[in-house]
């Protein structure tokens, strides 16, 4: 299985960069330049893949959570490492997660009765079949990492699923498709709202996704969610395999409804989508079918 590694939160060389101001807009043709430029910065101090990283608004700093540095198994990385922009420096906290199903997590931050928290969900060992449903809520501030037991993610009960794509919008958490390791992709689309009572926060939306998907990268921009890329499971050669996909979507979470948007330009999946400040969002990197990972950036 191809992976991709990193040393900072700048993750992988954009792919396509696009406006995405309302469901109508569409890429245009040819290569662009985007705002500001590419820099170095301080190398995560261990290979890591498979993780999930956020920006903390609260505090203007970067976090890795969990992923593994190899795909042999016990190499998961149970621990929270923080990034300061500031500083340029990395540091490894001390909470760290319970177990080792941290690969492949998706998440967000969302604000609990006024306290802003880091939420992850979903996710398997290195080498493993099995996945968890566990939700954790990670606090930067106060370094703490808890179970939120009352309210598993529905999409993995069947012990085998890995959430396929997240996004955030109105303070609540959509989790889109997902994985079910080696038979197939899933179409279902689920809220976590973090202002319901423990125990009632999951909804099942009414819409699915148009096709079954995983691995989707996934951002908001303004009142909508883009779903740009993600990967198919394919069956028909005997052969198994995971494929990207140009498939892109766009969902209303208001509406509860998603319709087709022009493709992503260049086929990708397993990897991040990013809303930058003016609205646009980039997809960084991505894919494990040649001639990915893309190394141009389109608009």
């Amino acid at each position: 299985m191809r992976e991709f590694r990193f040393a900072s939160l700048v993750l992988m060389t954009v792919v396509a960069v696009f406006s995405a101001g309302t469901a109508a807009a569409a890429p245009q043709g040819g290569t662009c330049t985007p705002p500001g430029a590419w820099a170095a910065a301080a190398d995560f101090p261990d290979v890591i893949v498979r993780s999930w990283g956020v920006f903390f608004p609260p505090n203007g700093k970067f976090y890795a959570l969990g992923g593994r540095d190899s795909d042999t198994a016990g190499s998961d990385l149970q621990t929270v490492s923080e990034y300061d922009p500031a500083l340029d420096a990395w540091t490894q906290k001390t909470a760290a997660f319970a177990d080792n199903q941290v690969n492949n997590m998706v998440g967000g931050v969302l604000d609990f009765a006024g306290t802003p928290y880091i939420v992850v969900l979903g996710g398997s060992a290195a080498g493993a079949t099995t996945t968890t449903a566990e939700v954790r809520q990670y606090d930067p501030v106060a370094d703490v990492m808890t179970i939120l037991a009352d309210d598993p993610w529905p999409g993995a009960a069947d012990g085998a699923t890995l959430p396929g794509g997240a996004a955030v919008y109105d303070n609540k958490l959509y989790v889109f498709g997902g994985f079910q390791v080696n038979v197939d992709m899933t179409d279902a689309i689920y809220q976590f709202d973090p202002s319901a009572a423990a125990g009632s926060r999951w909804t099942l939306m009414t819409t699915t996704l148009p096709l079954a998907h995983g691995y989707i990268p996934t951002a908001t921009s303004g009142d909508l969610i883009y779903l740009l890329g993600g990967s198919t499971f394919d069956t028909s050669s005997g052969t198994p395999a995971v494929l990207d996909t140009a498939d892109s979507y766009v969902y209303d979470p208001v509406a509860d409804a998603i319709t087709t948007f022009t493709p992503i330009p260049r086929a990708t999946g397993e990897t991040r989508a990013v809303t930058q400040p003016d609205g646009s969002i980039w997809v960084l990197g991505g894919g494990r079918v040649a001639p990915n990972p893309s190394i141009k950036s389109k608009c």
